[in-house]
């Protein structure tokens, strides 16, 4: 994951060595989902194979942070949303179900190059993701002119990310109906229908990295 964002607010000096900022986050971020789940056992107690699934989203990232700042140490916290905009999605499948005529096809979930805001409108229940975040940063370089001051600040984070949830009936869609087949003279009867699959799935992430960026603070008279 990747994000590039700005925060913007106000600075409370508290004395000479402490303040508190409290600011508004904006920004884009490079969210990349990735799922590997099993399929239930049929009817003859056979266990289908594990298959994953792939979703890159672009979001556009709203939030707040509050950050307490000792002379160049600054520890934080944060929260907000993604909301994606767009994306593109895959998914592996090893697995291959009869088509009743003698062939076979993968089941998968919905594999796109491009997903609209549309799109993931009808692919999540609720297309946005809320996230919290506690931040460590020092300012290891800043330099002062007149009433502004600009600094690099290096830090780490951690994130969890509460995800979102698919829509289940959505991705039903795409699912096989029952049929029967012939295999090695046996007439069996495809177990899997369209509702047999997903009855709910979702997901979360914790996310640990670094930040790097830059400081622009106004003083006045």
């Amino acid at each position: 994951d990747a994000e590039l964002n700005a925060q913007m607010g106000f600075n409370a000096k508290i004395n000479d060595n402490f303040s508190i900022s409290s600011l508004l986050e904006i920004g884009y971020s490079f969210y990349s989902i990735d799922t590997k789940y099993e399929s239930r056992k049929d009817d003859l107690n056979r266990s289908y194979k594990i298959y994953s699934d792939s979703l890159i989203l672009n979001c556009l990232l709203l939030g707040i942070a509050e950050k307490y700042n000792y002379k160049k140490f600054k520890i934080g916290w944060g929260a907000g949303v993604l909301i994606p905009i767009s994306g593109k999605g895959s998914s592996n499948a090893d697995i291959k179900f009869f088509d009743g005529k003698g062939g076979k096809y993968a089941l998968v979930m919905p594999s796109k190059e491009k997903f609209s805001y549309e799109d993931l409108n009808k692919l999540f229940r609720v297309p946005f993701a809320p996230y919290i975040k506690l931040t460590v940063e020092y300012e290891v370089f800043s330099m002062k002119e007149k009433n502004i001051e600009v600094g690099v600040v290096l830090g780490a984070y951690i994130n969890y990310n509460f995800g979102m949830k698919y829509n289940v009936s959505e991705l039903n869609k795409y699912l096989p109906k029952k049929v029967s087949y012939k295999e090695n003279g046996t007439t069996y009867l495809n177990p899997l229908a369209a509702d047999d699959i997903y009855y709910k799935y979702s997901f979360s992430s914790i996310d640990f990295g670094i930040t790097g960026g830059f400081a622009f603070k106004s003083y006045k008279n």
